[in-house]
């Protein structure tokens, strides 16, 4: 579970996805949608256009597929040392490496959670709440 999340959504707040499966966005969507109050969703397929609209609106918290595992990385070390966004909560959910080691880490490179895909919905939940 990543920490103040839940404190952090309790408004109506922007989650940022990071994703470039359409129907893993809709799962997401769907999935956020139904646990948060109405939350406002936008889906970047890129990371590049992610960062832009991230410096041009107030983002709330970070759902992110890896893409690649380099370029991932890097997403999180950006967004962990840039003051702007380093209180933002970032979980990864992705299909690149599945075991615990990996999500490990995924946390001690900057993800305040990682899960993966196939994605068990009850696990997800309990990720973003």
């Amino acid at each position: 579970m990543v920490p103040n999340l839940e404190k952090a959504m309790s408004d109506r707040k922007h989650v940022m996805i990071l994703e470039d499966n359409e129907l893993n966005c809709k799962l997401f969507k769907d999935i956020i949608g139904a646990v948060f109050d109405e939350p406002k969703i936008s889906v970047c397929v890129d990371k590049l256009d992610g960062i832009a609209m991230a410096y041009e609106t107030k983002v709330d918290f970070f759902l992110t597929d890896l893409l690649s595992n380099v370029f991932g990385t890097h997403f999180l070390r950006w967004v962990k040392s840039d003051p702007r966004f380093d209180n933002i909560p970032v979980v990864i959910c992705s299909a690149i490496g599945s075991t615990k080691s990996w999500q490990l880490s995924l946390i001690a490179a900057g993800a305040d959670d990682a899960t993966f895909k196939s994605i068990d919905v009850e696990k997800f939940i309990d990720v973003i709440r």
